[in-house]
């Protein structure tokens, strides 16, 4: 499959060839003199057994002393014959194994080879540095010019009315089939008109039906124009559809990426849930998810403010944008509050933020570049009365209002 796996057999063949030379070795050790040696002497000590058996049978009684030494010859002579029939049947298992295990090695070391081959061709045929640094510039150019054409696609969905294209769709279809329905009833009141003609005869109404004629004919026009306007509208719209769709799916991974820091010190372990179109779903975790609906009130503030943070930074990268902030953390607890201070005091040194609150103690070690006390605003029983006098004086209903 690749250069590491031909390497690992490679090394998996050297440690197999020194197992066949250890058991080579073995064998020398205990059969020095060979295999077909020891099969020669295992027959031989048959032969001898099997004549001293012979004699046994044939010759005449021994004396017991004779009779005790030929016993034990006759043992020794079959423990000689166990013990090389046991050296031989050891000798021809081990010479058995060693054939199994070439055979298994010659056979691993073809595939290998074949391996070897396909890797080395692989090989020649990867392309050489400069031809991958040809195919990157290549690459690079391709993504300037779909660049380039999305910039001018949005520069024609701007010159052709932006987001009222819709709306321009929908009038001319309307238009479309209201011409319709006219160049049916047309249709129809010029049939019902040539019949009146044709029984009443020539009093006049022949001109009307050439000038019927003649509003066909232009609406006729018409209809084509408004259809030719609605497909290329209809085009229009598609293409800047897809487009948007496209640029909306590119800024949902730098969102959540810019995202991501700030939840590791909130939510640990958690990663924000947005879908294509940017809206926020909730938090993932690697066990599960878990919608927006079903967090706390905190937690949902909390995420909501770190998206939009998220939001800023990515569409301000080449030109700041502000970020006004009204009592965003109303339901979030005071350590909860003193984290995403952090977290606003970092986003802070990349864009502009006005947070505007009721709950000043709450932000004290936020470290602002600027604090302003806004006035407090009048209590109510002067503005009623304010408003009573206004009335009293002659004030219409819009002016008190």
């Amino acid at each position: 499959a690749d250069l590491a796996e031909a390497e690992q057999i490679s090394l998996s063949r050297g440690e197999l060839n020194g197992k066949i030379e250890r058991l080579t070795e073995q064998i020398g050790d205990r059969v020095p003199e060979g295999i077909e040696a020891l099969d020669q002497q295992v027959r031989e000590l048959q032969i001898t057994l099997g004549a001293a058996e012979q004699d046994d049978t044939d010759a005449t009684p021994f004396d017991p002393a004779e009779l005790e030494t030929a016993e034990t010859r006759r043992q020794s002579l079959a423990d000689s014959y166990s013990e090389a029939r046991a050296r031989r049947d050891a000798a021809a298992e081990g010479h058995s194994e060693v054939r199994a295990n070439l055979a298994a090695l010659r056979s691993r070391l073809e595939s290998d080879q074949t391996q070897h081959q396909q890797l080395s061709n692989q090989l020649a045929a990867l392309p050489d540095t400069d031809q991958r640094q040809a195919m990157l510039q290549t690459a690079e150019r391709a993504y300037g010019e779909r660049l380039a054409m999305r910039d001018e696609l949005q520069r024609q969905f701007q010159a052709t009315g932006g987001e009222g294209v819709g709306e321009d769709l929908n009038r001319a279809r309307k238009a479309r089939d209201q011409l319709r329905d006219t160049l049916q009833s047309t249709r129809e009141e010029s049939v019902r008109l040539e019949a009146t003609l044709r029984s009443a005869g020539d009093d006049g109404r022949h001109e009307q039906v050439q000038e019927l004629e003649a509003e066909f004919s232009m609406a006729q026009a018409a209809l084509t124009r408004v259809l030719r306007d609605a497909t290329t509208a209809q085009r229009l719209f598609d293409v800047l559809n897809l487009e948007y769709k496209a640029a909306r799916e590119r800024l949902t991974q730098p969102v959540i990426e810019r995202i991501r820091p700030y939840l590791e010190d909130l939510f640990p372990g958690c990663e924000v849930w947005l879908d294509e179109d940017l809206e926020l779903k909730g938090m993932r975790t690697s066990q599960a998810n878990e919608s927006f609906e079903f967090l706390s009130g905190g937690a949902r503030e909390q995420l909501s403010l770190l998206v939009r943070i998220g939001l800023a930074e990515v569409l301000g990268t080449r030109e700041s944008w502000p970020l006004v902030l009204d009592d965003v953390l109303v339901n979030t607890d005071a350590e909860r509050i003193r984290r995403m201070q952090r977290a606003l005091y970092h986003a802070g040194q990349k864009m502009q933020i006005v947070l505007f609150t009721c709950h000043g103690p709450l932000f004290d070690t936020l470290g602002p570049d600027a604090y302003i006390e806004l006035p407090q605003p009048p209590p109510r029983s002067l503005q009623a009365a304010v408003t009573d006098r206004q009335i009293d004086a002659g004030s219409d209903s819009e002016t008190a209002r």
